[in-house]
């Protein structure tokens, strides 16, 4: 039998969620892929958001919030809120204030700025 990655590779990413729905566990994809867990989890929340299964796309990266905490993991849950229609506006921005609290300054949180902004038309 091909392993999950071979499938992955051959048909779809969609596998992935197929192989999670089924029962398997983020850190038994992640063996089976070769990826990190965090890597799995991230990319099983992309996956659900890209279906429009945005519940389930905030639920995972909530979960990725709790056992991979950074500025990527945060990032994709602040995607999940906007695109959320139960989400409001004050809880969207409250999360974004606590990500900035959590993140700023620090290396990798943002990318650098590879150009300066000139205002001069």
């Amino acid at each position: 039998m091909d392993s999950i990655y071979e499938k992955v590779e051959h048909e779809s990413a969609d596998l992935v969620a197929d192989y999670f729905e089924a029962g398997h566990s983020v850190e038994k994809l992640s063996a089976q892929l070769g990826f990190e867990p965090d890597t799995v989890q991230h990319m099983l929340s992309c996956i659900y958001f890209d279906g429009g299964r945005i519940d389930e796309a905030e639920r995972l990266a909530r979960q990725a919030m709790v056992k991979y905490p950074g500025p990527e993991m945060h990032s994709l849950l602040l995607r999940c809120l906007l695109a959320s229609p139960r989400d409001t506006k004050q809880g969207f921005f409250d999360e974004s204030v606590r990500w900035a609290e959590l993140y700023e300054g620090q290396a990798g949180a943002m990318p650098d700025r590879a150009f300066e902004l000139n205002a001069d038309p």
